[in-house]
C-alpha cells in the first residue's frame, strides 16, 4: 500500500498516531453520516458508537469522529 492511500490520523492523540486507509476513512464517515441522519444519537456521543461497531479506541474513535466533523463542516 503507498502512501497516498493513507491518512495519518494524529487529531486528538496524545501519545500515539494510527494510519487509517482512505477506504476505512470512508466507512467510518459514511457511518458516522448515517446515524446522523438516522437522529437517533446526538452526534456529540457517537464516538462510543463508532469504538463499539469498528473496534476502535475510544481515543481513536475520537479522533475520526474530530475529522469527520471538520470535513462534515466544509460540506
Amino acid at each position: 500500500m503507498s502512501l497516498e492511500n493513507e491518512v495519518v490520523m494524529t487529531k486528538n492523540t496524545s501519545n500515539s498516531t494510527r494510519v487509517f486507509t482512505q477506504d476505512e476513512l470512508k466507512k467510518f464517515y459514511g457511518f458516522l453520516d448515517a446515524l446522523r441522519e438516522s437522529g437517533l444519537v446526538n452526534m456529540f456521543g457517537a464516538a462510543p458508537i463508532l469504538a463499539d461497531t469498528y473496534g476502535l479506541t475510544e481515543k481513536e474513535a475520537r479522533g475520526v469522529w474530530s475529522l469527520w466533523v471538520d470535513t462534515y463542516m466544509d460540506k
